[in-house]
């Protein structure tokens, strides 16, 4: 008979770059921790930055030596200067595999990237809502 033994598995690192505060940091290193202990063959590397200083990192990086990190965690604006450099670019729905868990792709998608308080217009969403149904 043979034993496979998980020790034998050959072991994946993934790179994380983050700016994560140290009260959210505590957060990712329990969830990191969890998911290593349910994927013993994968490692999770982190590495904390300021905000600004892990986006120029994955700037300099990603656009003028093709390395970097895996992943990279931060604030939406990053996104438009990333974009900008050609470094990110929208993944089409259809090679999206994960589009089909939540929508057809001959759908029409509308999203709102906003906040929702006691302020903000809901009615005005809800009309454009109603109007393009």
């Amino acid at each position: 008979m043979f034993y496979l033994s998980a020790a034998s598995q050959e072991v994946t690192e993934l790179h994380l770059w983050h700016p994560m505060p140290a009260p959210s940091r505590a957060v990712l290193n329990e969830l990191i921790a969890q998911y290593e202990t349910e994927n013993p063959h994968i490692k999770v590397n982190l590495l904390y930055k300021e905000n600004e200083e892990v986006r120029m990192a994955y700037m300099s990086a990603t656009g003028f030596t093709d390395g970097g990190p895996d992943l990279l965690y931060g604030p939406s604006d990053f996104t438009g200067a990333l974009w900008e450099m050609d470094i990110i670019r929208p993944l089409d729905r259809s090679d999206n595999p994960h589009v089909s868990d939540f929508i057809e792709l001959d759908d029409m998608v509308v999203l709102y990237s906003g906040n929702m308080g006691g302020s903000h217009d809901i009615d005005s969403i809800l009309e454009a809502a109603r109007l393009l149904q």
